[in-house]
């Protein structure tokens, strides 16, 4: 088998500096230098197998990592809520994560804290960790002040967006369905997206209009809180996210029902 040349090249936390000579029977020793500082040799085995090579500190700060309490810590778009209780396969301590976008995701914590190419979304990202920009900031920044509680509070604030120009009814939320001759209104929140039939153009602005009347008073409850109060709902939330969802959905549910 062809022998692979190390020389210079970045393996887990090792960076390999040069071959030495030869001082095992069957295999090449290399000298590395971790990103901790510390010299030490590495052979061509351990750098073509082990998963994350270091001088040994990556497994003393990993076993570290797992009893870590990261609760409240931000890494990218996800916010560490809670330790499930749960471990991975690998044994590793499965945490509770919010995403910016208001989803709850479950994951071994090294997942979401490693150097190398770490899992900083939900998934609904496809640009990934901004990071420490002035940009980013900013941008997590504007996140943290109008998304709470599954819920773009400021978007809300605003008001519906204009309807699009293919909309048939001129009012957001409410279009026509040819081919069944009907019109529709609909409104998505807390994550489920409700609709009701109608035969007018007039009841589905009524119905779209009542279903806006939800999410107003949820404005109107979050806006009425002090700031205290305010911590306290999203964590209530975090905790109780099915809860809080299906009540909200119940609601819309009444409304498309009636």
């Amino acid at each position: 088998m062809k022998k692979t040349d190390y020389t210079g090249k970045k393996v887990g936390w090792l960076t390999v500096l040069k071959e030495l000579p030869k001082q095992k029977k069957n295999d090449v020793v290399w000298l590395c230098q971790c990103d901790c500082g510390k010299m030490i040799n590495r052979t061509s085995a351990y750098l073509r197998t082990v998963g994350t090579a270091s001088c040994g500190c990556y497994a003393a700060e990993h076993h570290k990592m797992q009893r870590k309490d990261i609760t409240g810590k931000r890494f990218g778009k996800l916010v560490a809520v809670e330790p499930t209780g749960n471990m991975s396969e690998r044994r590793q301590c499965i945490w509770r994560f919010r995403c910016d976008c208001g989803n709850i995701i479950e994951r071994p914590a090294p997942e979401i804290t490693k150097r190398n190419n770490p899992t900083h979304s939900c998934g609904c990202s496809k640009t990934g960790y901004i990071g420490n920009s002035e940009h980013g900031k900013q941008h997590y920044h504007n996140i943290e002040k109008n998304y709470v509680m599954g819920t773009n509070i400021e978007r809300i604030r605003r008001g519906d967006a204009s309807p699009m120009k293919n909309n048939t009814s001129g009012y957001q939320g409410v279009s026509f369905i040819s081919t069944r001759n009907v019109w529709v209104a609909a409104m998505r929140f807390q994550g489920s997206l409700v609709s009701k039939t109608c035969h007018s153009l007039e009841d589905a602005i009524a119905a779209r209009k009542q279903m806006r009347e939800i999410r107003d008073e949820f404005v109107a409850w979050y806006d009425s809180l002090s700031e205290e109060e305010k911590k306290q709902a999203v964590i209530q939330y975090d905790n109780n996210r099915a809860f809080f969802k299906a009540f909200y959905r119940n609601k819309l549910m009444e409304i498309a029902q009636r």
